[in-house]
């Protein structure tokens, strides 16, 4: 129920009325090698639908940092996962990342998954975030957003290229899931 009314106090930082369904979830954290994972971001981390299937199947000396700009929301996935170790919740923006990345010496990360609705937000912050997830991001790491619509792509296409998009259909509204690799600039 909080994340319904969360929605509805702020539909910028929200993207959909419900949190995504298991079935988006498993598509999703199953596109990460876990054996060789040794850093995994996400942002935009809700309730923690996802957090729940990546924490379930991180390797001990794997890395999770976790954004959450809603203080409720951060509030909830504090209580749920802050007791593990190798975990981090952060309360603050995506575009921060690569600072708050620096302050654990983290350089580079393997994996980042995102479900923020860059739809909503400006040029300009979707600019900072997407430079914020390329500087992050290994060379051989993979930024794994999805979207309810394709309207997206242009501007995400300036920094990365696709490998795979896949539609679930099993998810309200039904979302696809872009798997990307940093372009060489």
């Amino acid at each position: 129920m909080i994340f319904v009314k969360e929605f509805f106090k702020n539909t910028k930082q929200i993207g959909s009325i419900i949190p995504s369904s298991s079935f988006l979830s498993k598509a999703i954290v199953s596109k990460i090698n876990y054996k060789t994972a040794n850093v995994i971001v996400e942002l935009g981390a809700g309730t923690g639908v996802f957090t729940k299937m990546l924490v379930n199947n991180l390797n001990l000396n794997t890395k999770l940092f976790v954004f959450e700009i809603n203080p409720l929301l951060y509030k909830v996935l504090h209580n749920k996962f802050s007791h593990l170790e190798n975990v981090y919740i952060i309360n603050t923006s995506a575009e921060n990342l690569t600072n708050i990345l620096s302050l654990y010496g983290v350089n580079k990360v393997d994996y980042i998954l995102s479900g923020l609705p860059f739809l909503n937000f400006s040029t300009s912050l979707k600019n900072c975030i997407f430079t914020n997830i390329y500087s992050s991001l290994k060379l051989s790491g993979e930024l794994i957003l999805f979207q309810y619509t394709r309207f997206l792509e242009k501007d995400f296409l300036d920094f990365f290229v696709i490998n795979d998009i896949e539609k679930v259909y099993l998810n309200f509204p039904p979302a696809n899931i872009y798997t990307l690799v940093k372009k060489i600039k």
